[in-house]
């Protein structure tokens, strides 16, 4: 047909010897920074190889974007540069820090000026306000002789920027302007009902993108204009059996780079696109494989997109599928689409699906969900039963509780962080304790403790509290007798222990949040002796004669207490409140 490949270029303006770019070539760079979908966060954590870029230098930092940049104008620049010129053996292989850039770029014959061009390296040395590193920035154009900037790692931190009317302390000269992309190549074409796709193979590393042209009958117009990386178009809503003609070329500040032969393709009858599609069931829960019923009126091939998930967890929504983009595919307008299970674990699956002819493609499915759980079925765990908790110390606090299962895997003891519950610890089957350390002493924390295994958590339907003791595990009471104080007047019995001979009693004063001991003997002739420990940090008091004793008192308004003592020469154990 004699048609021709149009072909552009971009025209620079130099006045006073700087080049001026047009206004895109700005936009252009900060969408081409290949590493800013992990900015401002890298990925792999500050300083590991997982941040590392392609040019050997740190994700998002200053550098990286520079290094991308000077790369994009044809020179090939990477972090090993040799230099002679940096300040220890460490750095002499390498343009590391932003604040040698200037000397190396020198030491390699480039051109450093005072005065900023478009496409120069913006630099500063070492400051305060750069932590002494330097900072480097691409100028992307330049206004009443200063540089407007793109940069990363300015502001935000680690992430992309920029700024107007700059005056950087250098400006490091590389190569120029860009250099053209390269052409796609591998251009088809296939038409399906009145559509047309076209593919192409993204050969380019410098891209902004591409713009798909079609012949008019006397010339190739504009139709498209897709992102860098893009690799299909389709051309849609177009004339029956009709036959039409396509180029592709990829472009960047430099010009544009156009494949080097053109596709046809001829669209088929108009017709109509299938219907909905209909699955059956539309949702559902099994322990087993499971068949859908799929159908779509006018279909001759339907199109699935799948997520699936192994660990219970729910599974993001799939992508619409398309004829070119999918996961697979059914033939025909009804079909059994067959639903795995996977042995041992519980698999949650979404599907949308589309119904295609040759006409096109109709309305893609909403979103179908099912599971199926092959887990063994290990029943969960009974809850565990008496929960407390007692602070031990200013900054421990006991916990206890009843085993009452006995196929659990282990016990796991939670915490309230103010916003939520969270995870402590796990402890093997048949705990039936636990002591949470390094707490804040006078601080009341709550808790709950849930049995487990493969089934899943069981927990009690209450949580408890305690409050830690004050740091110094005492105060004025301590060693001081309840006998005549208010102390005495309201206190309690709060346990005991007794003989034959007589009892040991552990007293309590609510006023005074001390506890102390008495010893009642049946005689008062009776020999007796008593002793008071607290087991937060061990102090303890006794007494000894005959009759009914006392011992001193010990402060313990949150922590544990225990009594003990002997009538007539015979013990009576520990009891501890």
């Amino acid at each position: 047909m004699g048609k021709r490949i149009l072909t552009a270029t971009l025209c620079y303006i130099s006045f006073l010897g700087v080049i001026l770019y047009p206004t895109s070539h700005a936009l252009a760079a900060v969408a081409d920074y290949e590493y800013r979908s992990v900015c401002p966060s890298p990925s792999g954590g500050r300083y590991s190889s997982a941040d590392i870029d392609r040019w050997n230098f740190y994700k998002c930092e200053c550098t990286s974007y520079a290094a991308q940049m000077i790369n994009k104008q044809g020179v090939y620049f990477h972090n090993q540069m040799k230099s002679a010129s940096a300040s220890s053996s460490y750095y002499q292989d390498r343009w590391s820090h932003a604040r040698y850039w200037k000397a190396k770029a020198i030491s390699l014959g480039y051109t450093v000026s005072s005065t900023p061009v478009p496409g120069a390296i913006a630099w500063w040395g070492a400051a305060s306000w750069n932590s002494n590193y330097g900072h480097v920035a691409h100028v992307d154009s330049v206004t009443n002789g200063k540089a407007n900037i793109s940069e990363y790692n300015y502001s935000p931190h680690y992430g992309f920027g920029t700024r107007k009317g700059v005056v950087a302390d250098a400006y490091i000269i590389f190569g120029g302007s860009q250099s053209k992309s390269v052409a796609p190549t591998g251009l088809s074409a296939s038409a399906s009902g009145t559509s047309i796709a076209l593919r192409w193979t993204d050969t380019s590393s410098n891209e902004s993108g591409f713009r798909v042209y079609r012949w008019n009958g006397s010339a190739w117009g504009s139709l498209a204009t897709t992102g860098a990386n893009a690799i299909s178009y389709t051309n849609s809503s177009l004339s029956s059996n009709t036959t039409y003609y396509y180029t592709v070329c990829s472009y960047n500040s430099a010009g544009e780079s156009c494949a080097a032969n053109y596709v046809s393709a001829t669209t088929g009858s108009s017709g109509s696109v299938p219907g909905s599609v209909s699955v059956n069931p539309a949702s559902g829960s099994w322990t087993s494989n499971q068949n859908l019923a799929v159908t779509s009126a006018g279909a001759t091939s339907m199109y699935y997109t799948m997520v699936n998930t192994y660990d219970g967890s729910t599974p993001s929504d799939p992508s619409s599928p398309s004829a070119s983009s999918n996961n697979g595919s059914l033939s025909g307008s009804s079909a059994t689409f067959q639903l795995y299970g996977s042995s041992g674990q519980l698999k949650k699956s979404k599907l949308r699906f589309v119904g295609c002819n040759s006409y096109g493609c109709g309305a893609v499915s909403g979103v179908y969900s099912y599971s199926i759980d092959q887990r063994s079925t290990v029943s969960k765990p009974a809850a565990p039963g008496s929960l407390s908790a007692v602070a031990a110390s200013s900054s421990s606090i006991n916990l206890r509780w009843s085993d009452l299962s006995s196929n659990e895997s282990g016990f796991r003891p939670y915490r309230w962080n103010g916003s939520s519950w969270a995870s402590l610890d796990s402890v093997s089957a048949n705990s039936t304790s636990y002591t949470n350390s390094g707490l804040s002493s006078n601080t009341t924390y709550y808790y709950y403790v849930c049995s487990y295994n493969s089934a899943g958590e069981s927990c009690p339907a209450n949580y408890v509290q305690a409050t830690t003791s004050s740091a110094s595990g005492g105060s004025s009471w301590d060693g001081k007798s309840p006998s005549g104080t208010s102390c005495e007047q309201d206190a309690t019995t709060v346990a005991s222990r007794s003989n034959s001979y007589g009892k040991v009693e552990l007293r309590w004063s609510n006023t005074c949040k001390t506890n102390w001991t008495r010893v009642v003997p049946n005689s008062s002739s009776y020999s007796t002796s008593g002793k008071i420990r607290r087991t937060s940090d061990g102090r303890s008091y006794t007494t000894s004669g005959t009759g009914t004793r006392f011992t001193e008192m010990v402060y313990a308004p949150t922590v544990q207490a225990c009594a003990s003592g002997s009538i007539k020469g015979y013990t009576l154990s520990e009891v501890c409140r």
